[in-house]
């Protein structure tokens, strides 16, 4: 009860308090869209954002090529990084189960859990590498046994934790080979800002309105590394957003910025029941405002490549 409480608490107060704010964001979307299309197609400056290949007799500037690049790279980075971190996780999971240390393997399940949280949106193109790795137990075959992450928090917020000696080593098998899996990861900027709302839209309902950690009950971990990851996409994007639509750019980095201070004030490993529902509307509604910005900063970023070919 307490779970359908929080989602629907959180689903109405959000709605209303969204709706409340953002009409006139709306409007003023819709419009500058319009502008933007119609002066796409008048000028060569704009032309560049609404087309795959270069402008006949036009390049971008030596600086919007260099920010263009470096949001490539640093997105690319956050991934690879994020990858490898996931390994050393699942790695160290392994061990504390086998020494029968709970509270460690515990810990483990918790980083591994949040570096999967960032990686999701760059595997859900690949499902069948990733969906054994974080489905629901509810969701699996009931027939065949649950595998991946939450199997392995059932087992151990259960009170037999040595059940998930089992389920461990494949989970790290699976994590030892995503560098591999994400090392060619290359994003334009627009594409890092789908990323970012792919990520900040799932963990709103997912993690918030409904529930990832079923047994744990520890869906801030969740929250928190959603987060951060979006601090580091919209520090990537900030740059080259600033020289294409300088508002947008500002309005972005404002909202993560919201975003991160309140995220940093939430306590490092309570459960769910003991977060107040107004914090969890308060992070609905922030993670729907990034999401926004980072859509119209998208639009405005639409057509520029990943700067490779200026490199």
């Amino acid at each position: 009860m307490v779970r359908v409480f929080r989602g629907e608490l959180t689903t109405r107060a959000l709605r209303r308090r969204f709706l409340a704010t953002s009409g006139a964001l709306i409007v003023v979307i819709v419009v500058a869209t319009a502008a933007s299309v119609t002066e796409g197609y008048s000028t060569h400056r704009y032309a560049q954002h609404w087309t795959s290949a270069p402008v006949a007799g036009f390049v971008p500037t030596p600086a919007e090529q260099a920010a263009t690049l470096s949001a490539t790279v640093a997105y690319r980075r956050l991934i690879v990084t994020t990858a490898e971190d996931f390994s050393v996780a699942a790695s160290n999971l392994v061990t504390a189960i086998a020494r029968d240390d709970v509270t460690g393997a515990r810990d483990a399940y918790l980083r591994a859990q949040g570096d999967y949280d960032v990686l999701r949106p760059t595997l859900s193109a690949q499902a069948s590498s990733s969906s054994s790795i974080d489905a629901l137990v509810i969701d699996q075959v009931p027939a065949a046994p649950a595998v991946g992450l939450h199997a392995i928090e059932r087992d151990l917020w259960s009170s037999t934790p040595q059940s998930a000696t089992a389920l461990a080593p494949a989970l790290s098998a699976q994590a030892s080979i995503m560098p591999f899996l994400v090392s060619r990861t290359i994003l334009t900027p627009a594409e890092i800002c789908a990323s970012l709302s792919e990520l900040l839209g799932w963990t709103v309902e997912n993690a918030i309105d409904s529930s990832q950690e079923r047994y744990s009950h520890l869906d801030l971990v969740d929250v928190r590394a959603a987060a951060r990851a979006a601090a580091v996409m919209v520090s990537a994007v900030a740059p080259i957003g600033a020289l294409v639509d300088a508002a947008s750019s500002a309005q972005l980095t404002i909202a993560d910025g919201q975003l991160a201070a309140l995220c940093s004030r939430l306590p490092p490993s309570e459960v769910d029941t003991a977060v107040p529902s107004a914090t969890w509307t308060d992070v609905s509604y922030l993670m729907d405002v990034v999401v926004a910005r980072s859509g119209q900063l998208a639009g405005a970023l639409a057509g520029l490549g990943t700067g490779r070919s200026y490199a």
